[in-house]
């Protein structure tokens, strides 16, 4: 039987995956953002965007790897709440961590993600909303299925 945490990073892990689509898209498809989640974590990783399959395949894991770590997270902090209103708990924290993001690479100047344009940051809090609105009731079903409340 799956714990919290191994529901969390599932439900980190999907939630990723739905909002690098999104990512992708806003980035390739609809041009709202000059970067996608990929980029950034390609930044973090490199010093710079991911160049070559190598780079952007080891990014896309790495930020992969991150979603799931989020919904470790969120599962912690509901493992002190309750599931009523868990969609808005799960925007709240979404968004909360995207700020949060922010707020570390502008502190420590990371080169590349200190100044972000209007329609990086506005696609990103959109990504940011997608994974908590998709992190809460994935992490909710994944819970019910193993008879576990909380």
């Amino acid at each position: 039987m799956r714990d919290r945490f191994i529901d969390g990073c599932l439900a980190g892990l999907l939630a990723g995956i739905i909002a690098n689509i999104y990512s992708y898209a806003s980035y390739h498809l609809l041009h709202l953002t000059s970067m996608r989640y990929v980029d950034f974590a390609g930044i973090m990783i490199f010093g710079n965007l991911p160049r070559g399959p190598e780079e952007l395949i080891l990014a896309q894991l790495a930020q992969l790897f991150f979603s799931s770590f989020l919904g470790v997270g969120f599962s912690l902090f509901l493992s002190k709440l309750t599931f009523r209103n868990f969609l808005f708990k799960g925007w709240y924290y979404g968004c909360v961590v995207w700020f949060g993001i922010y707020i570390l690479t502008t502190l420590f100047k990371v080169p590349g993600l200190t100044q972000i344009n209007f329609g990086t940051a506005a696609s990103n809090v959109v990504a940011a909303s997608i994974i908590g609105l998709t992190l809460a009731p994935i992490y909710r079903r994944l819970r019910a299925v193993n008879h576990i409340s909380s």
